[in-house]
């Protein structure tokens, strides 16, 4: 995992004053795994870095210190260009390019995701839904202990309170792009 990540959370988590304790709580983790994150001996899977970001009420790009890219010409639309994404190893085999903007009118993120041969997210659970599009090579998704292949072309869409894990067992990278979602009352 990237320590900077791990410190930017632990930074952020002492500036509110939260204990681990108080984390674990917010995020579902456990206190230990949270520990191991902060040090930079775990990684997160996107959506336990979604969970975090939540608890400590910042968006997840903001736990990579990235800034957002605004086009001050244009409000409504976003039009974006390759040069201006920051694409951010956050270890275990996988970087997360952020492809939205930080904007308190939107309800979701869109995130390209590389992962190496032979890895895996943790199982998760949360509030919201996902969608996943394989952009490159092939995709293992386990919802809910069933597990089923998506290759180039093919999308999942599920609500995230399903437990579910991604997987690369092929010996290329996989690619995909996914959106999250928060549930809106």
């Amino acid at each position: 995992m990237n320590s900077n990540i791990g410190t930017e959370i632990r930074r952020r988590r002492k500036e509110q004053k939260l204990s681990l304790k108080e984390m674990s709580r917010l995020t579902g983790l456990t206190e230990s795994f949270l520990s191991q994150v902060e040090r930079g001996k775990c990684s997160l899977s996107l959506m336990s870095m979604q969970q975090v970001a939540k608890a400590l009420g910042v968006e997840i790009s903001d736990l990579f210190g990235m800034e957002p890219h605004r086009d001050p010409v244009d409000d409504d639309w976003d039009a974006k260009r390759r040069d201006h994404m920051v694409t951010k190893n956050v270890g275990g085999g996988r970087f997360f390019e952020t492809l939205t903007d930080k904007r308190p009118d939107r309800s979701f993120d869109v995130v390209r995701v590389t992962c190496a041969p032979h890895t895996r997210t943790e199982t998760s659970i949360h509030e919201g839904e996902e969608f996943v599009y394989v952009l490159e090579g092939g995709m293992h998704l386990t919802l809910d202990g069933v597990t089923k292949f998506y290759k180039k072309g093919e999308y999942a869409h599920y609500l995230s309170t399903t437990p579910h894990a991604l997987e690369n067992r092929q010996d290329t990278d996989l690619k995909y792009l996914i959106t999250i979602t928060e549930l809106i009352d």
